[in-house]
């Protein structure tokens, strides 16, 4: 075989070596990116099986939707731009001197934003500091549910077809025409029902004569007609009353509610002449539907007064009656003292950290089976929001369930608080008022307490 041919079968050995490498490599690199493609795929089938997931479970979570922890009520969005407008004020009464005053009905933001010593009586239990918000709140009791007006009726209300008995005769539209009105009020049954629309304020309104120096009590009883028990929802109806030279009066339902709420609010007036009380929806945007009954507005002479249990809550008389509670001697004198503010005398309760309870005391005598109602206005000095007030008054009786009215948190203003109950023994019992409910100290006002029997 000559070199040629040796060269010859060489080349071509070689050739077919390359050949078959390049054949397996070629199929090898087939192989591998099936491999790769399929993996691809699969992973292409797996994000989309997770997004598919992903997508019903949001879904799911926008259907059940949770209860807000707390909700603010929405100024309308005219409010901003006329607070920017309002004009100065003149300075307003003592007791409310920190509050700038509302303007009339008529404008944008009327809108706008609730013991011992020696007595015959058993001795009464030391309260015990709430652990929580919630349970600085007075026990409940079957008796505080009533109307304070059904025990107690009234006088002379001011308030013109305050049932709506007789339709809307006496009322005229806040707010809205009587197109819309027509379309959205209702009055039957002594009731007015009111179709409340989102973010729209609306409702009916009344001119009333009130007197400089007065004591006036507001009070209505609303509820919701469109309740939903899993939500926490507005309702955001309001009753007020509007004069100048003061801020405007107010009392809110906030929230819905299928019972029937009964608010009230006692002030003192610093106007003569025409003053508008008015009651309407959209104090806040969500749109609810409810009903308004037996809108009362009071002056202070009608209030039932006789059969006053308690002597000397007004404090007219210094502390006849009265005796220190908890507290005796020079501390005592320093610590619960008589105040005469513009001819209206208050007692201030000097509180002291760590829970003392300090405060004043008086027997009275109980009818078992009478009905009676207890009220106290107390203030706090201190202003911080939230802050515990502690300060409580209280009816001690040996036998009963103790009947209590707290003031827990601190408060700008005056707040009276009511209780109606029909007791339940005969005899002595202790009447007493005292801060140390909290174990922080506070600076606490009182002034008409009182324990009124029915007739």
């Amino acid at each position: 075989m000559t070199i040629k041919t040796h060269a010859l079968l060489a080349a071509l050995t070689t050739a077919a070596i390359i050949g078959f490498i390049y054949y397996r490599a070629s199929g090898d690199e087939n192989a591998r990116m099936k491999k790769v493609i399929a993996q691809a795929e699969a992973a292409v089938q797996a994000n989309k099986a997770e997004a598919e997931k992903a997508a019903a479970k949001e879904k799911q979570a926008q259907e059940k939707q949770a209860v807000p922890e707390e909700e603010k009520p929405v100024e309308p969005e005219q409010t901003a731009a006329a607070k920017k407008e309002q004009p100065p004020t003149k300075p307003q009464p003592k007791e409310e001197a920190q509050s700038k005053p509302q303007p009339k009905e008529g404008s944008e933001t009327a809108a706008k934003e609730e013991t011992k010593q020696e007595t015959t009586a058993a001795a009464p239990a030391e309260p015990k500091e709430p652990k929580q918000e919630t349970a600085a709140a007075a026990p409940s009791d079957p008796e505080k549910s009533k109307s304070i007006f059904e025990d107690f009726p009234i006088i002379k209300n001011i308030v013109r077809n305050s049932d709506f008995q007789k339709g809307l005769d006496g009322w005229r539209y806040w707010r809205t025409t009587e197109e819309k009105g027509g379309k959205f009020f209702a009055a039957k049954d002594n009731t007015l029902t009111i179709d409340g629309q989102s973010n729209t304020l609306m409702g009916v309104a009344q001119t009333v004569r009130v007197v400089s120096g007065a004591v006036y009590q507001v009070s209505a009883q609303v509820r919701s007609l469109d309740f939903n028990p899993g939500k926490k929802e507005f309702m955001g109806a309001r009753l007020a009353f509007n004069a100048p030279l003061q801020k405007e009066k107010e009392i809110v339902w906030l929230y819905k509610d299928p019972e029937w709420q009964e608010k009230s609010l006692i002030f003192t007036n610093y106007f003569t002449g025409q003053a508008t009380l008015f009651f309407h929806t959209g104090y806040t945007k969500p749109q609810a539907k409810c009903e308004v009954k037996e809108i009362r507005f009071i002056p202070e002479d009608s209030y039932p007064l006789r059969n006053e249990c308690a002597a000397n809550g007004s404090f007219k008389d210094e502390f006849k009656g009265w005796s220190y509670w908890h507290v005796k001697g020079e501390e005592a004198s320093n610590s619960v003292i008589r105040v005469a503010d513009q001819g209206e005398p208050y007692i201030l309760v000097k509180g002291q950290p760590g829970g003392k309870l300090i405060g004043l005391c008086q027997a009275v005598n109980l009818t078992s089976g009478a009905v009676y109602r207890f009220s106290a206005t107390a203030k706090s000095q201190d202003d911080k929001p939230k802050a515990f007030f502690g300060a409580r008054a209280a009816l001690f009786a040996e036998g009963q369930k103790e009947k209590q009215l707290l003031f827990t948190y601190n408060t700008k203003g005056w707040e009276e608080k009511t209780l109606v109950f029909t007791n339940s023994v005969s005899g002595p019992a202790t009447l007493f008022f005292h801060t140390g409910y909290t174990t922080n100290a506070c600076q606490a006002l009182l002034k008409n307490i009182s324990l009124i029997k029915k007739k």
